[in-house]
């Protein structure tokens, strides 16, 4: 679960000083909630030349609050992010709207974009705005293979504060082992699989990411049926996670399985004396980290995750 800060939720609505300060001051205790627990609220780059009131440009507008406040904010906004824009998954070319109105560029477009390819993101937004909807249905339009997507949206710290508390934190590598073997009962996790994270720095978001990447192969594993083939939800999560250029799982390639072999070859997690050659992996970017695990996948073969490290096929 992730969180986008609604860039569109800026459009010079505030009349005056005081109700934009009202306003920040409720998004930055969303942000600061969301960080306690673990998470982060990404922001735009572009967030800095929205329009305030009266046409001003938020730098402006900001400089009429406390120092304390104004420092935090542009701090946030300028120099700390995280920033989503910076690898941003959708493009110009993707046709988001919602309603009448094309949202492509924005908060709104990049967490339906990543739902829409088996991600949980969700936006925060200022106070009053045109955003205030809980639900936000969003369309991609793809020639005639148009597609829907609802982005949950919050303005209020008692909805975050229940939907966070939903959610475990993982606070280390240990935690991110128990949270994948207990949350994906369809996998077989080596005993070894999760040893190559020991000795790196912990990464909350990609741990994040780690857990989201086994629980989609979890759900793919049943989505077989007992002839062995994909069923539709298990072909929906196929064309949504491993095709295209930006898809999450991929095959390593030839020429990687060659000069990678050896480390792309795993002892058998039950098999004594015998090895599995798994190339197949999902991906986490940020750091570069890989979930190795067998490959096809079938109703009567287990689906064995065996690494769960940085990326191996290294250059």
């Amino acid at each position: 679960m992730d969180f986008l800060a609604n860039d569109l939720s800026l459009h010079n609505q505030f009349n005056d000083l005081a109700s934009f300060e009202e306003s920040i001051d409720s998004l930055m205790l969303l942000k600061k909630q969301i960080e306690v627990s673990g998470r982060a609220l990404q922001c735009n780059r572009d967030f800095i030349n929205k329009e305030i009131m009266r046409g001003d440009l938020l730098p402006k507008v900001v400089q009429s609050l406390q120092r304390d406040k104004r420092q935090a904010l542009l701090r946030w906004l300028t120099q700390v992010g995280p920033f989503w824009d910076a690898k941003s998954q959708h493009s110009d070319d993707d046709y988001l709207e919602v309603g009448d109105e094309i949202v492509t560029g924005s908060a709104i477009a990049e967490a339906a974009f990543l739902n829409l390819n088996g991600g949980d993101y969700r936006i925060i937004s200022f106070q009053p705005s045109n955003w205030e909807s809980t639900e936000i249905e969003v369309f991609l339009r793809n020639e005639g293979n148009d597609q829907t997507c609802i982005v949950l949206n919050y303005t209020e710290i008692d909805s975050i504060k229940a939907i966070l508390s939903q959610h475990e934190k993982i606070e280390s590598w240990k935690k991110l082992s128990e949270l994948c073997i207990s949350a994906c009962p369809e996998l077989h996790f080596s005993e070894t699989c999760f040893e190559p994270l020991k000795g790196h720095p912990f990464v909350q978001r990609a741990a994040n990411q780690i857990l989201e990447l086994c629980q989609i192969i979890n759900k793919l594993k049943s989505c077989y049926d007992t002839e062995g083939n994909r069923t539709e939800k298990g072909q929906e999560i196929y064309q949504d996670h491993f095709t295209g250029q930006k898809a999450w799982f991929s095959d390593s390639s030839d020429t990687e399985k060659r000069e990678f072999e050896n480390q792309l070859t795993f002892k058998h997690p039950e098999k004594e004396g015998s090895t599995i050659f798994c190339p197949m992996h999902g991906k986490v970017n940020t750091p570069k980290y890989r979930v190795h695990f067998s490959w096809p996948v079938s109703n009567s073969e287990p689906l064995y995750i065996v690494y769960v490290g940085p990326k191996i096929t290294k250059r």
